[in-house]
């Protein structure tokens, strides 16, 4: 039953008629002149398909082509689609005289070869250039031909409008068959038989087609023409048609000729064929890249998604980040999409160029995209420009206020969801599609919201699934952990910080309480440091524990670097210690479900710039019964009572809320 056309379908429909009549009454020159204006007026003021046409180019060629020169030919796909629609409705007056002038076919005799063969041609091309002359072209040569055409199903009167405009000009141009792509399979092989060329369009492949990579990502490629090579042995070449100027096409037929060859299996002879064509084609496509038909979805099969994490240096922001980045991977592994994260230092070129990205991340919604690229360009260094601007992210993350900038910009260049961790500088919650705040860190003026998330510790990657990777990771490498079933005391030593400082007689008197404490409880000792901490305090600790007996585990980070080392001893531990200078630390251990206590560090001065926000986020956790505070001379009284389960603690986790916060965005 056929489908009726809706009214806006019947209204462009008749417009387009009307446009048809007009321009056919103009000369050559002067169709060609008001289709490119029309063109780039359509730049100008459809802004969504602007956008699709540069993000396509931009994922297309981002990593070979400035973002200047990408702007550049998202100028010229527009002018050249508006010549291609002139082109298009004048076909039905053109004679093979008008085709012949306009048209130049090259490597003609490489049809010749192919057709040598006695087994036909199936001659594939893309859509690009003013794709509908080529076949008149090829017609013209001299050879039998027939065209699979694919029915716009969700624009009947558009698709009726191509058939008819193209059954004109064919009949005009010497006959040229036409097959619904799906139907007539024996009159396709019939005609390979008859040794003649069967022209098809094999991108834009829609449902039916088949995933290819095509430019770094998945597209769909139609399959019909590799399945009928293999099942009929006729060879495959590859044609295009490029503008020249004034009118004028050049059809290129590619040299190479392709036979499809046969392994056994059906399914991979079709996958490798059809891989091996649509790296043809983007190597032909690459040559003129504003010419090849970009303003639809070219990957919207693609079901890989790309996160992007914005490093500043610091790691606990980067563990932050990296749970975040985790948290959504896993919403969407569970609806059957792949993913890869990406992580790229943030720096930039001053001070200076610090501030002007934060004031352009604030206006970021007033600036063009080609705004924001010079700014990033100017502002960011060398290293980290070529970073961000390396692949198109899905989502960029970032933690805290140095790299919330730049997360901003991104963002709009690229169109995509981005999640700001921790307080985001200046920059208003609405810069953001998830703002992460644990309770510590966020402002009373800001209310929980569906942008704004608020959990009760840093965000971290501690789970079971997690510490038993770290756990056996940690395993192969101290086997002698294995043999030892006693009560462990787990111990991570963070260091100095802007605003804090872990002293040696502070950590003369932990280690005394940590010791006792393993001595009545008969338990072992496995610790670790940090990156900051002292080489004074690593002295110390090696001076106290080297030759302890119960101490069957001692990582000095500045000196063996250990990746499981505190995964693992979070997992192998019955009980952790944990110095009090890094909310990330003491947030990873709360969520590790082990009893916990955390005693505190010196302050370097009076006034401390964080002092407020990192008492109360010890306050938070242990009011709430997360962690156990403990004075440095109280340690093993606390690692007592622990032991002997005279306090119970609560397992930190804010997994569900960060999903929950994020899951809508895929």
């Amino acid at each position: 039953m056929a489908k009726k056309n809706l009214f806006p379908e019947s209204a462009m429909l008749a417009l387009l008629e009307l446009a048809g009549r007009i321009v056919r009454f103009f000369p050559d020159r002067m169709a060609l002149s008001f289709g490119a204006m029309m063109g780039m007026i359509c730049y100008l003021v459809d802004g969504c398909h602007r956008l699709e046409v540069y993000q396509n180019l931009k994922i297309a060629f981002g990593m070979k082509a400035s973002s200047a020169q990408i702007h550049r030919w998202t100028r010229l796909f527009f002018t050249n689609f508006g010549r291609n629609i002139v082109e298009f409705l004048r076909m039905p007056n053109m004679v093979p005289e008008d085709v012949k002038r306009a048209v130049n076919v090259v490597n003609g005799e490489v049809l010749d070869q192919a057709l040598a063969k006695g087994r036909g041609l199936i001659l594939m091309t893309v859509h690009s250039g003013s794709w509908e002359l080529s076949s008149l072209a090829i017609r013209l040569l001299g050879y039998p031909y027939t065209v699979i055409y694919k029915e716009q199903e969700r624009m009947p009167a558009f698709s009726a409008l191509i058939y008819q405009y193209r059954q004109k000009a064919y009949a005009s141009c010497g006959g040229i068959s036409m097959f619904e792509r799906g139907a007539g399979a024996r009159q396709l092989v019939a005609a390979l038989k008859r040794n003649e060329i069967i022209g098809m369009v094999i991108d834009q492949g829609g449902k039916e087609g088949m995933d290819v990579p095509f430019f770094g990502k998945k597209a769909r490629f139609s399959a019909g023409g590799v399945r009928l090579a293999l099942s009929t042995g006729a060879p495959i070449c590859f044609g295009v048609i490029r503008r020249l100027n004034e009118g004028k096409h050049q059809v290129v037929i590619e040299p190479r000729i392709i036979e499809c060859p046969k392994t056994g299996s059906k399914q991979r002879d079709i996958e490798a064929g059809l891989a091996t064509i649509a790296s043809e084609f983007e190597r032909i496509v690459s040559q003129k890249p504003h010419e090849y038909m970009w303003m639809y979805k070219v990957w919207k099969f693609d079901d890989h998604r790309r996160t992007m994490i914005l490093h500043d240096g610091r790691i606990g922001h980067l563990r932050q980040s990296q749970s975040v980045a985790r948290a959504f991977e896993r919403e969407l592994h569970s609806r059957g999409l792949k993913s890869s994260v990406q992580e790229v230092s943030v720096g930039y070129r001053s001070m200076f160029w610090k501030y002007v990205l934060l004031a352009a991340a604030f206006c970021a919604h007033c600036l063009s995209r080609r705004m924001i690229n010079r700014i990033l360009h100017r502002g960011l260094s060398a290293e980290a420009l070529a970073g961000v601007l390396s692949e198109k992210p899905d989502c960029v993350v970032s933690c805290g206020s140095y790299s919330a900038a730049v997360n901003v910009l991104l963002a709009k260049e690229h169109q995509c969801v981005n999640i700001g961790i921790l307080k985001q500088s200046v920059l208003p919650a609405n810069r953001f599609s998830v703002v992460i705040l644990p309770q510590h860190d966020h402002p009373r003026d800001v209310r929980p919201n569906e942008r704004v998330i608020v959990t009760k510790g840093a965000p971290n990657l501690i789970d079971k699934e997690y510490l038993s990777v770290q756990v056996e990771g940690l395993l192969k490498r101290f086997s002698h952990l294995k043999l030892r079933n006693k009560l462990k005391i787990g111990v991570l030593i963070g260091g100095d910080t802007r605003d804090y400082e872990l002293s040696e007689q502070l950590m003369r008197i932990v280690l005394a309480q940590i010791k006792d404490a393993a001595q009545a409880l008969d338990a072992d000792i496995l610790l670790t440091t940090s990156r900051r901490t002292s080489a004074k305090v690593e002295q110390i600790l090696m001076r106290e524990l080297k030759k302890d007996a119960r101490c069957q585990l001692l990582i000095i980070a500045n000196r063996e670097n250990v990746a499981e080392a505190v995964g693992g001893i979070l997992g192998l531990s019955d009980i952790l210690v944990v110095s009090g200078d890094s909310i990330s630390m003491v947030s990873e251990a709360a969520s590790s479900g082990k009893r916990l206590v955390v005693f505190p560090v010196q302050r370097r001065s009076v006034v401390i710039r964080d002092e407020h926000k990192h008492n109360k986020f010890m306050d938070l956790l242990t009011q709430d019964g997360f962690i156990l505070s403990s004075g440095p001379r109280t340690i093993g009284k606390s690692i007592y009572d622990l032991a002997k389960n005279k306090i119970h603690l609560q397992t930190l986790d804010d997994s569900e809320l960060i999903r929950q916060g994020i899951k809508r965005f895929i």
